[in-house]
């Protein structure tokens, strides 16, 4: 450890540790120096002084038309490969700036139906003070002095109100932030600062300032007329006027918050309702990456059959699988191009690109996820064996549409090949699954393509528990064995498949 950097938002994924890039063997060879297609690399750069982001902008587009005229077979059209350049601070809050825009109306809403009552009973409150105001008028106070009055008597009650508004935002601002981290890393800045006290100081004063001008006061070449009763019907027509616009306000606003709770409501039953592809009920995940630590392939493959073995004989436990990845928790994963032998791409169609992953025969027995065509991974798939793949339903009617893909051919494809340890040889398709919700409950479906995990690398270490019972009680004991067997792994997101769902929504 050479240093310690203060907090900051992370980007793009969450980090607890830089590690040098010029000791990299991989970051550092010609290929990666050299090689126009190889896009795995974040950039981050810093204006120089006077310049604006516009002109940096026309900078970029200007090397983008340039690299690729010059390099048409690395930037193929079709690809949709582009360079964008974005401001840290937008990227950073651009999925948050929707959520926090639309709760910032609804709290205006809530505010406008609160200021609406207040004026409604402020009025109200007139009427039983209308006699003591007109008395004070007849003995010499003026105008001035009675808004003084009831600007003072209004500045208690909107200050004492915005103090107890404060106090409720000093307990609820933790949810906003865990709310608000879910689409931001900056989360953490959100916080009760001078801003916040004096827009609240700001709109006591508004709101008291408007509620002692609301009160139309008696002239005085009318004081008699009122003494006598004469005077009062005119204004008791005006106040009721505006007591109804703002009973109209105050309903019109309602009904605006009412339907989007509703609405919001019937989202959520939906979420509740969506299918994930997966019969998601008494199944446990949990993430154990093994370290290779000079092992080869087959003393890892060896341990994560130890470990299968030892949970699956705990009580309660039905079925264990292995696979790369859990259910429901793969967005973003590790994506490759793939092509089907004898497919011909159309003009201007990019190369399909699906995720990686890997699984062991069990894997899709545990997890509920069911075969829609041919037969699951067998312990006959190993190394050594014919090349076996199954795929799920977007990805076989991507690569065979209106065709059988079970015993045909697919290929992992691309320049990417070249820098990872996978193969590009022909496979077979035995099977196809159904489509998962991985991109969460209101996402896309993505493209996938399983291998049996004794025939390529398994990263990751997804592991997908399937009990007769209560699956999160069965964590324990499996926590238990994994630490029995792995001592330095780390055993990361136990959780049943309804927690990550729950997690989603």
């Amino acid at each position: 450890v050479i240093g310690v950097v203060q907090p900051a938002p992370y980007f793009p994924d969450r980090m607890d540790a830089l590690l040098n890039m010029s000791i990299s063997e991989h970051h550092t060879s010609a290929m990666m120096v050299q090689g126009r297609t190889h896009r795995m690399t974040d950039m981050i750069a810093r204006l120089a002084p006077g310049a604006s982001v516009a002109q940096a902008r026309q900078e970029v587009a200007d090397i983008r038309t340039r690299v690729q005229a010059d390099h048409p077979d690395a930037y193929d059209a079709a690809s949709n490969y582009r360079v964008t350049l974005t401001p840290f601070q937008e990227v950073l809050g651009q999925r948050a700036r929707l959520t926090l825009w639309l709760l910032m109306g609804a709290a205006a809403f809530v505010l406008i139906i609160a200021c609406a009552n207040v004026a409604n009973l402020t009025l109200m409150r007139g009427v039983k003070r209308e006699q003591e105001l007109v008395i004070r008028s007849a003995l010499g106070a003026g105008s001035g002095t009675l808004r003084r009055l009831l600007l003072a008597e209004n500045l208690v009650l909107a200050l004492a109100g915005s103090a107890l508004g404060l106090l409720v935002a000093v307990g609820g601002v933790g949810m906003l932030t865990a709310l608000a981290a879910r689409y931001s890393p900056r989360a953490n800045e959100i916080r009760l600062d001078g801003a916040v006290l004096a827009f609240t100081l700001l709109l006591a004063l508004v709101v008291a300032v408007m509620l002692a001008y609301a009160p139309r006061f008696v002239k005085e070449s009318a004081l008699g007329a009122w003494l006598t009763g004469a005077g009062k019907s005119s204004a008791n027509r005006r106040r009721q006027r505006l007591q109804r616009a703002l009973v109209v306000a105050q309903v019109a606003v309602s009904v605006v918050l009412l339907t989007g709770a509703g609405l919001l409501t019937r989202t959520m039953l939906q979420l509740a309702e969506v299918e994930t592809g997966f019969k998601e009920q008494e199944v446990l995940t949990m993430e154990v990456p093994l370290d290779q630590g000079g092992r080869s392939a087959a003393d890892l493959v060896a341990m994560y059959r130890r470990i299968q073995t030892e949970i699956a004989a705990l009580p309660g436990v039905a079925e264990v699988g292995l696979g790369s990845t859990v259910p429901l928790r793969n967005a973003g994963g590790f994506q490759l191009e793939v092509k089907a032998e004898g497919r011909t791409l159309g003009p201007g169609e990019p190369m399909p690109r699906a995720d990686y992953r890997t699984a062991s025969p069990e894997y899709f027995r545990a997890a509920g996820l069911p075969l829609r065509a041919g037969r699951s991974f067998e312990d006959t798939d190993q190394q050594g064996a014919p090349l076996v793949v199954i795929l799920n339903q977007a990805l076989a009617d991507r690569l065979f549409p209106g065709v059988d893909p079970i015993g045909r051919r697919v290929a992992w494809t691309g320049d990417v090949l070249r820098f990872v340890p996978i193969s590009g040889e022909w496979r077979t398709v035995v099977g196809v699954v159904a489509n998962t919700k991985d991109d969460g409950l209101d996402g896309g479906t993505r493209l996938v393509m399983f291998q049996p995990f004794t025939q390529e690398m398994f990263p990751g270490g997804g592991i997908v528990i399937r009990a007769n019972r209560d699956a999160a009680s069965v964590a324990p004991g499996a926590t238990r064995l994994v630490r029995d067997i792995a001592p330095k792994a780390p055993i990361e997101n136990v959780l049943t498949v309804d927690q990550i769902k729950a997690e989603g929504m």
